[in-house]
């Protein structure tokens, strides 16, 4: 149970390596995302009343769950970087084509969809405005009050692409590392900080929600990876267990009181998970968490579509809330997989390629 700390190999290869502890997280976020949205639905396969949703945590956990991955991986991937001519240039542009191509995709099927079938949207038609600010990550209030984009998922990727571009100005200063890090940090601090002791307009409002400190823990976790520290596997199998048991529904999850609920445990999760040893798992096992972790991102932003045509396909079968939300959720993870594989990946690996390019 002791905490062992062992010097960071200087040799550590340019690489970085596959975490898989991480990938198995990132799966079970967005399944969470996908548990939260199913049972919504399933309430059209029960009786008024009869239908009780399922909440041993907080499902919504999912998405504190990935901002505190997303701050330790920039960090993590980033390692040896810092200094170097045109690092941060090509820092964003690895991140667009993670993170672009298949938002756009999202939306643009979803505005379709809408056009086919009016009754998809639970608002009124997006202006043109909405429309291209939805696809420039650029947050405004919509109809019904939330600051949510057009396809409302990509309230999320809002956030991280704020941090990115914050992270990426950060990198073209040419600080060291570490300063680089604070650097972002101090930023986010200072703005949470604003907007508690003062009112500030949209954009800024958005941006400077408590969550946002929750891909600054990420960092910090990075950080603290690097130094060698490792606790034992009992110490991080208590630190998981305090973290589930930490997550509880009472408190108003918005702000300040979402970030110590929900984004506190997530981190303690992402520690137990990066601080480590990889596990010796059997060879499918690991090829397994890889493979759905890689797809978690498709998962999260195409399981609506999944439960959607799931719940209008079973609507006239007489089958029980349970039962919807097993099948959705599998047609869910088959349908990301299958956008993964056929969509996603290709994609990043063309562009990549041309990335690789135009830097040689």
């Amino acid at each position: 149970m002791a905490w062992r700390a062992s010097p960071p190999s200087a040799s550590q290869p340019r690489s970085v390596p596959m975490l898989v502890l991480v990938q198995a997280l990132r799966a079970a976020a967005a399944l969470f995302i996908v548990f939260l949205h199913a049972q919504f639905d399933a309430t059209h396969f029960a009786a008024p009343g009869a239908f009780e949703a399922m909440r041993p945590v907080p499902w919504e956990v999912g998405v504190d769950i990935f901002f505190v991955i997303s701050g330790f991986i920039i960090v993590h991937a980033t390692r040896g970087q810092f200094g170097e001519s045109g690092a941060a240039r090509a820092f964003f542009a690895r991140r667009m084509i993670r993170i672009v191509p298949l938002y756009w995709l999202a939306t643009a099927l979803f505005l379709l969809a809408a056009l086919v079938l009016p009754g998809a949207l639970n608002s009124s038609p997006p202006s043109v405005w909405q429309i291209a600010a939805s696809f420039l990550f650029f947050p405004y209030v919509n109809d019904v009050g939330a600051a949510q984009p057009v396809f409302t998922l990509g309230w999320t990727l809002n956030y991280e692409m704020a941090f990115y571009l914050v992270f990426a100005a950060a990198m073209a200063a040419a600080w060291p590392r570490r300063q680089t890090v604070l650097a972002v940090a101090g930023f986010f601090g200072a703005l949470t900080l604003l907007g508690l002791l003062v009112p500030l307009p949209m954009p800024l409002s958005f941006w400077a929600s408590p969550i946002v400190l929750e891909f600054v823990i990420g960092m910090g976790i990075a950080l603290l990876r690097e130094t060698g520290a490792r606790p034992g596997i009992v110490l991080r199998t208590v630190l998981a267990a305090v973290a589930i048991r930490m997550l509880h529904d009472d408190l108003t999850q918005d702000g300040v009181e979402r970030a110590l609920a929900l984004g506190v445990p997530a981190a303690m999760l992402v520690m137990a998970a990066v601080l480590g040893p990889e596990p010796r798992l059997p060879g499918w096992l690991s090829r397994s968490l890889v493979l759905l972790g890689d797809a978690s991102y498709a998962l999260y932003l195409f399981h609506p579509f999944a439960l959607r045509t799931a719940r209008i396909m079973l609507s006239s079968t007489a089958i029980s809330p349970l039962a919807y939300i097993v099948i959705a959720t599998v047609a869910s993870v088959v349908l990301a997989i299958a956008v993964h594989l056929l969509f996603e990946r290709p994609v990043m690996q063309f562009f990549r390629r041309r990335l690789a390019q135009r830097t040689q």
